[in-house]
């Protein structure tokens, strides 16, 4: 879902010449990226979100902006370029009811998680 759902943006960014690095965590997905974006991208499968694993990652590809259009939050991968002063744009964003009540009871879990993102585009009902 997060896939198809982010590729008109990718579409749109690509006509800027921009080199783009996109990530996924199925080869269901891999196959889509393939299909609709072919070799205009880079695809790579997402790293572990383990702090050696994504320093690894992060150290390779030299993020100059990470555009995140996942349903899940990946701390380490947020903190990680938090602390690379890598911009952070979350699209399509969407917290349910349930997860909200959650990280409403980790306050200061999510304040530094969240406060890394520079800017949220988030669902609306």
């Amino acid at each position: 879902g997060e896939t198809l759902a982010v590729v008109p943006l990718v579409e749109s960014i690509l006509d800027y010449g921009v080199n783009i690095v996109l990530t996924t965590g199925t080869v269901t997905s891999a196959q889509v990226v393939d299909e609709r974006l072919g070799d205009r991208i880079i695809h790579q499968y997402v790293p572990l979100d383990l702090k050696p694993a994504v320093s690894r990652f992060l150290d390779h590809w030299k993020p100059d902006l990470a555009i995140i259009a996942e349903s899940e939050i990946w701390p380490m991968t947020i903190l990680e370029l938090g602390a690379r002063h890598v911009p952070q744009v979350l699209v399509n964003g969407r917290l349910s009811d349930r997860s909200f009540t959650s990280w409403k009871k980790r306050a200061n879990i999510a304040e530094a998680l969240f406060e890394n993102l520079a800017h949220v585009v988030a669902q609306s009902d």
